[in-house]
């Protein structure tokens, strides 16, 4: 779990210096290769600046992602709560998720490798990743609770299979595209497919 410190302004800078230097580090070097030290050096912080924080680069990595997630949430959220029409609503959606990949690379990456490692031993990280997982599907679900609430999807679609297929074919395709390059053309092409299927097909109006 996080340390709980009181962020002053300071404090606050601190830690996301510290934040975004572990997804530096991470991102190049990978997990089992990556020192405290290389941290704390990129974010030209002292080694025990660190521990005031985090208690180790796991932890640090977590919270990389469950920030990022929070972030997103607060995004859908907005954009679900201004669009006025399905369309424009959802194709906002795609675009937050789709046009972004490039900026998110580094980040998938990084989980992607403790996933893999901490699983195997590591009972607490699988508790905290698993909890991160449930958090990132949250979006999906306010996807589908504003979006049936508003009119954008048919309030007779089950709600759990509606987030479990949009979750699952956006969730694969940020993972294959953090070590591919998928070109433009292809990614509006699964934008106008994934637009057709989930309001024009689906929604109670258009």
């Amino acid at each position: 779990m996080t340390k709980q410190v009181v962020l002053h302004p300071k404090n606050l800078e601190t830690k996301e210096r510290l934040l975004a230097a572990t997804l530096q580090i991470l991102s190049k070097k990978g997990i089992h290769h990556t020192r405290i030290e290389d941290i704390t050096k990129e974010a030209g912080l002292g080694k025990g600046t660190f521990y005031e924080y985090f208690s180790s680069k796991e932890e640090a990595t977590l919270e990389v992602f469950n920030e990022h997630c929070k972030l997103e949430l607060l995004k859908i959220k907005k954009i679900f709560q201004e669009s006025k029409t399905p369309k424009e609503a959802f194709n906002q959606f795609l675009d937050l998720h789709f046009d972004n990949v490039e900026d998110n690379k580094d980040l998938v990456k990084v989980f992607i490798q403790l996933f893999s490692r901490e699983l195997e031993d590591n009972t607490r990280a699988q508790s905290e990743i698993y909890n991160s997982i449930k958090l990132h599907k949250r979006y999906f679900s306010f996807v589908s609770f504003i979006g049936q609430s508003k009119g954008f999807i048919n309030p007779d679609i089950d709600r759990n299979s509606y987030i479990g297929i949009l979750f699952n074919f956006i969730d694969g395709f940020i993972m294959n595209s953090a070590f591919e390059t998928v070109d433009k053309k292809e990614i509006d092409s699964m934008k106008k497919t994934l637009l057709d299927i989930f309001v024009n097909q689906v929604s109670s109006y258009v």
